[in-house]
């Protein structure tokens, strides 16, 4: 009897493990088959976007005392200009700024003034970028090529360096027959070597000093300065006061007097800040000028001026620079440099003006920024230098003493 049950209770526990076996199976027989195929995306839904072949945004910026007239953009393979990018009547003033917005690909890009003056030009520009026109505290030096002859390069030099360094006209850039360039140069004396495309010399000129806007055209003789009158003959001085001085003196005397002759304004007369003035014609020869605030502090000077002349004081975005001489010594060189710079760059002063000792006052108009400093007595020897001297757009004041 016992052995009937036992076999019965292990016939009942084998047919239970068979049961949930055969189940178990059919779990894993489920867990393991493939997914149905989702459904294919239906119109309404956007594929990826992707950033490649996007366009992108070339800005110029107009830090010139220019109106810019003409912005043509090409695509750099192209062998002419196109149009120009700018509506009808429509001018980028001083100050301003303007987007264009250009397919994918590579682009070059010229700017013009009102004259149809090339302001400036940029090459091969395959991405987001800013083309500035001028720059502050510089001068505008303007060369016309009227001679036969294209001019590939132009090297435009301090006169206190001992190499031409870049040239000025970049690797594509030329300046035809009958065309004008607009150079920004900052004020100070400067070698001019123009070339052709053959690399031979059209025209030298050394020791030039730039401290105003000028314009030079190039002959088949050579540079001559616009405005050169070949009998001598009187001349005019025009000043535009860009800063935020007034004008209370102009001293005009012949470049061979000892001692400055009367005050041009008269009394109570001044220039404010975005005014300008108009001289009454100055006899033939050689001239000197000084411009001064109503302290008696210097704010431009130009020296050995024989043609009509414009003076322009400060600028767009230009601030101040006072250097006050409380020493027994007098300055004859200043220079002023970025932090940033490795070399100290042109003396301000130029070839002939001097800071006097014991009160003598200039301000200089310069870019907002980080400087070093450096001035020096007759003989070239460092009086003062100063390190990371911060200026501000309100200015700075720098008092030299012993």
């Amino acid at each position: 009897m016992k052995n009937r049950l036992w076999w019965l209770v292990v016939g009942l526990l084998l047919f239970s493990l068979a049961c949930n076996t055969f189940a178990g199976g059919e779990e894993d027989n489920a867990a393991t088959s493939q997914p149905e195929d989702p459904p294919a995306a239906t119109a309404t839904e956007k594929p990826p976007v992707s950033e490649e072949g996007d366009g992108f945004t070339i800005q110029v910026a107009n830090q010139s005392d220019y109106g810019i007239c003409y912005v043509f953009i090409s695509p750099s393979e192209s062998d002419d200009w196109g149009e120009d990018w700018l509506d009808e009547a429509e001018t980028i003033a001083p100050g301003a700024t303007r987007d264009f917005e250009v397919p994918a690909g590579n682009y070059d890009v010229k700017v013009s003034n009102c004259e149809f003056e090339t302001l400036t030009t940029a090459w091969e520009i395959a991405a987001a970028d800013t083309v500035e026109v001028g720059g502050n505290g510089r001068i505008a030096f303007v060369l016309t090529n009227v001679n036969e002859v294209d001019v590939c390069y132009a090297q435009l030099s301090p006169s206190s360096l001992d190499s031409w360094g870049d040239d000025a006209l970049g690797d594509k850039e030329i300046l035809a027959a009958g065309d004008s360039r607009v150079f920004f140069l900052m004020p100070g004396t400067y070698d001019i070597l123009l070339s052709d495309c053959d690399e031979q010399a059209l025209a030298e000129e050394y020791e030039l000093e730039i401290t105003q806007d000028a314009a030079w055209t190039l002959t088949g003789d050579g540079l001559v300065q616009d405005g050169m009158v070949d009998d001598g003959g009187p001349f005019y001085l025009e000043v535009e006061n860009a800063s935020d001085y007034d004008v209370c003196y102009i001293y005009i005397s012949s470049s061979d007097a000892d001692e400055w002759d009367d005050d041009w304004l008269g009394e109570g007369e001044t220039i404010s800040s975005g005014e300008s003035w108009r001289s009454e014609y100055i006899p033939a020869g050689s001239h000197d000028i000084k411009l001064e605030d109503c302290a008696g502090a210097v704010l431009a000077t130009a020296w050995e001026i024989k043609v009509d002349t414009t003076m322009t004081i400060g600028g767009f975005g230009q601030t101040s620079l006072e250097i006050i001489n409380e020493s027994s010594t007098e300055i004859c060189y200043a220079y002023f440099s970025f932090s940033s710079a490795d070399e100290w760059g042109m003396d301000w002063m130029g070839q002939y003006e001097t800071i006097l000792a014991d009160g003598g006052t200039r301000i200089f108009f310069v870019e907002p920024g980080t400087y070093d400093l450096l001035v020096q007595d007759c003989d070239g020897d460092d009086l003062v230098t100063e390190t990371e001297v911060v200026i501000d757009a309100d200015g700075t004041t720098w008092t030299i003493s012993d």
